[in-house]
């Protein structure tokens, strides 16, 4: 069953088109990502999740977008050094969210995807 508040969401938000930042290493962790403005449209979409009525855990931090590139394995200095080179420059266009289930420490379970099909925006990003 596709929850209730994901549908409006999806049908009303345009596909997002995002620029990438840097590239940057989570403190004492091999967790690198590449970070994401947390203003603009991302937060909207953000906010309009998050008082939809979805249920979830309380926040462990602040929303911080970003595209994960390594999380679980060990990385040696040359793979950490690639990683932390990698550059996007060009903007990147979101068309779809997907929505999983999680309950730590299991792995999170798929529920759906819906695709980002609202009209337009008529601001630039």
């Amino acid at each position: 069953m596709i929850p209730l508040w994901s549908r409006p969401i999806a049908s009303s938000t345009p596909p997002l088109t995002l620029r990438l930042g840097h590239t940057v290493r989570f403190m004492q962790t091999d967790i690198i990502v590449l970070e994401l403005n947390p203003h603009g449209p991302l937060r909207e979409l953000h906010e309009r999740i998050k008082h939809s009525g979805v249920t979830h855990a309380r926040p462990r931090f602040a929303f911080t977008p970003h595209i994960t590139l390594s999380f679980y394995r060990q990385l040696d200095a040359a793979e950490r050094r690639a990683l932390l080179s990698f550059r996007v420059d060009q903007p990147v266009e979101v068309t779809e969210i997907e929505c999983s289930l999680s309950n730590d420490p299991q792995p999170a379970r798929h529920l759906l995807t819906l695709p980002l099909s609202g009209p337009p925006s008529p601001r630039s990003p």
